[in-house]
């Protein structure tokens, strides 16, 4: 009962703070995109975002962006395309869709439309579509740790890690895709893991998270309703294999058609608007040529390994980020090589963590622009700490290079609580933190390499032969 209550008080926790750090404003470019497909869908029903107060910010009664920042205040948000002579955003609108919703129910019941309180507008949808899939993936990721069998107190550990000394939370304080996103994957690593047979309700649920996740990024998305497939697939044996399966598919195919029919409705194709460079082909657009991201972005194939490298470990790589998950990285071919009951989920999920890493890599050059760290790479946390799950269950030795990594967390990860998820400069604490943690993280191997080359170290034979006796045995 103790640990049950404990895993309840660090979701509880993450519960406050989501709810304290939405910010009551769009934060950037990205968000505002978004709120003005919603607002546009409810007030004015179309997609078209020409009058919406984050496209012209001139039109709302308060600021509806941050006054901080100058630029995007003054001009509405530049995350648009132009098509046929209107505007529209360049975010999948299935999730816009579905948080129109929230938006329609305050308006029948006599809430202020956006354009006149724009702080309640924002800050609502952050708790809904934010903050609560942030809570969710904390829930997920308590329940993983106990499918899995992760000892107490380290499943709490691994919980609140994941909760405060990731990005997780950061990403929680503005509308984006990401930190929904993660809440999907992290539901489809706890659908992976959890204890029992596949149901058809199981495989239903699984499919569900599989066909929205395809809506949500279309860059992370549909390689994760892959992997979720391909793991359904390769779980689930005759009989009754076909009836599985075909829940799977029921549960995710409405999500799939639902965005490319929206999407063909406004765009014309079937495809994402936003991979079209006519549709960006605008006067100041800021994604044209390098800045376009879709397409092969590299002058060689060793300039997009650098590249690649850079997104996971350079000034804002991903995996300095959320230091725990170096030690993610390290110990998955050892759980695979030990065939583990966990391997099905740890290599599905593991080869949509890769797809997604090489298909950014390949079609993109700016380091997903002004965020805080890679914001593409936010929904592998979920693959990430389940792979510590299985690690910390199956190498206890490794216990300590967790506290180590996660101490690093929690301190980058409270400055980027601060700065927010749009932050585009590096954070001030993140090279001391990360060379504090690396050096601390090498002293803990260096002690344990020493400790098994001592427990290696042939002892010495023991003397042999009669010893010679004493001079008191020889007298009297």
């Amino acid at each position: 009962m103790r640990r049950f209550d404990s895993r309840w008080a660090i979701i509880l926790l993450a519960a406050i703070l989501a709810a304290a750090t939405a910010r009551p404003y769009a934060g950037a470019w990205n968000d505002g995109s978004r709120l003005a497909t919603v607002e546009s869908l409810v007030d004015r029903h179309t997609l078209a975002i020409d009058d919406s107060i984050y496209l012209n910010p001139s039109l709302a009664a308060r600021p509806p962006y941050d006054p901080s920042n100058a630029l995007v205040a003054r001009y509405g948000t530049l995350d648009k395309l132009l098509i046929d002579g209107r505007w529209y955003s360049d975010k999948s609108p299935v999730p816009a869709v579905l948080m129109a919703g929230p938006y329609q129910l305050w308006r029948w019941a006599g809430g202020p439309a956006a354009a006149d309180r724009p702080d309640l507008f924002a800050l609502g949808l952050t708790w809904l579509f934010a903050g609560l899939p942030y809570v969710l993936a904390v829930w997920a990721v308590a329940r993983i740790t106990w499918a899995v069998g992760v000892p107490g107190p380290w499943d709490l550990v691994l919980t609140a890690g994941f909760a405060f000394a990731s990005l997780a939370l950061p990403y929680a304080e503005h509308v984006n895709n990401h930190v929904l996103l993660l809440a999907i994957a992290a539901g489809v690593c706890e659908a992976a893991v959890r204890p029992g047979p596949w149901t058809a309700g199981r495989a239903a649920w699984l499919g569900m998270l599989a066909g929205f996740g395809y809506t949500v990024d279309l860059g992370a998305g549909p390689p994760l309703a892959v992997a979720a497939a391909g793991l359904l697939v390769w779980q689930v044996r005759a009989p009754g294999r076909w009836p599985k399966l075909a829940a799977f598919a029921i549960a995710a195919a409405p999500f799939v058609v639902a965005n490319h029919v929206i999407t063909y409705v406004f765009a014309g194709t079937i495809g994402p608007a936003n991979a079209n460079p006519a549709y960006l082909d605008w006067p100041g657009s800021p994604f044209t040529g390098p800045n376009m991201t879709g397409h092969w972005q590299h002058a060689s194939v060793a300039r997009a390994g650098l590249y690649a490298l850079d997104l996971l470990y350079g000034k804002k790589g991903f995996l300095l980020h959320s230091p725990p998950l170096l030690l993610a990285v390290a110990g998955l071919p050892l759980l695979l090589w030990r065939r583990v009951p966990e391997r099905p989920a740890l290599i599905a999920l593991g080869a949509w963590a890769v797809t997604t890493w090489l298909l950014y890599a390949a079609t993109s050059h700016n380091l997903a622009g002004e965020c805080l760290s890679i914001r593409w790479f936010v929904p592998l946390l979920a693959a990430g700490y389940l792979v510590l799950a299985v690690l910390i269950r199956e190498v206890p030795a490794v216990r300590t290079d967790l506290v180590v990594l996660l101490a690093g967390g929690f301190v980058i990860g409270a400055e980027g609580v601060i700065r927010g998820p749009w932050y585009g400069r590096i954070p001030s604490t993140y090279w001391p933190v990360v060379g504090v943690t690396l050096l601390a993280w090498g002293v803990v191997w260096g002690r344990r390499v020493i400790r098994r080359v001592r427990r290696r170290r042939p002892v010495a034979p023991a003397a042999t032969g009669s010893p010679e006796p004493s001079r008191a045995a020889t007298t009297g």
